[in-house]
């Protein structure tokens, strides 16, 4: 999925740093399987279910314009995702049953509002900023400030509404003891560092091209990857400085998943 309808991206074209830290905004990716499988089995997949995922490769090549790379890249960032349990599953649920209960009467409100006609289930994206094809939104309700229905949003209103204190459930707080920890909803993803690099040429060296992609996989079922919704985020963290001033080579992320298949719920 270099650039293609499963990875969608804020940064199409990827650079070396001054100082070797990018910008928590320099790079932010969304993987969004259900869209792509849909594409590839044709027919539309539900973002209400957990995917499996047993590999995944990540990779750079470079852009084909008018300034030719000769230099080496190598980058490095966090793959994101929110494993499913029954607190996330129930918040999904309930969202859907909200969105059904707020926007179902016209065709111009909530889950009736798309942009791509092939979609016609709840859609969600990762966060206020970073979106799927065929989004839902909330219509005129302000729990969601607005935006498209998005999970990270969707998580945090959730654990707002169900998050009791030990003192509400009756228990002591003044103490060891607490029964109740402080949010039912995750407020962290689960998280994988991945590194990656591509070389090119460099005749006065004698140097060839050569490309050091990341590649994961699980070697049994039970290690597999589980993506609530489909989503997995892709964040560049870091990578090779340069020299200021100097002319930069561009490049492309390339994703490669293997799925193994899904569960709806």
């Amino acid at each position: 999925m270099g650039l293609s309808d499963g990875l969608i991206t804020n940064q199409t074209q990827i650079t070396e740093d001054n100082d070797g830290r990018f910008t928590a905004s320099y790079f932010n990716g969304l993987v969004d399987l259900t869209h792509i499988m849909s594409k590839l089995t044709g027919k539309q997949l539900s973002q209400m279910a957990n995917y499996r995922i047993a590999h995944i490769a990540i990779g750079l090549r470079n852009v084909d314009d008018t300034l030719d790379n000769d230099n080496t890249i190598h980058i490095g960032g966090d793959i994101e995702w929110f494993e499913p349990q029954a607190h996330t599953i129930d918040m999904l649920q309930n969202l859907r049953k909200y969105i059904r209960k707020t926007g179902a009467e016209t065709s111009g409100d909530a889950v009736w509002e798309y942009n791509d006609k092939n979609y016609k289930g709840l859609r969600f994206g990762w966060d206020s900023n970073t979106f799927v094809e065929g989004p839902s939104t909330d219509g005129d309700s302000p729990a969601f400030n607005g935006n498209n229905l998005n999970l990270l949003q969707a998580l945090q209103r959730y654990a707002t509404a169900t998050g009791a204190t030990p003192a509400g459930e009756g228990y002591d707080t003044t103490g060891a003891g607490q029964a109740l920890w402080e949010h039912r909803a995750p407020q962290y993803t689960s998280k994988m560092p991945f590194d990656c690099s591509y070389a090119n040429p460099n005749a006065a060296n004698s140097e060839l091209a050569s490309a050091t992609p990341f590649s994961w996989s699980a070697m049994y079922p039970a290690q597999e990857i589980t993506a609530l919704g489909g989503l997995m985020a892709i964040n560049l963290k870091h990578g090779n400085t340069d020299a200021a001033g100097i002319a930069e080579d561009e490049y492309e992320l390339i994703v490669s998943m293997g799925i193994t298949g899904w569960s709806e719920f």
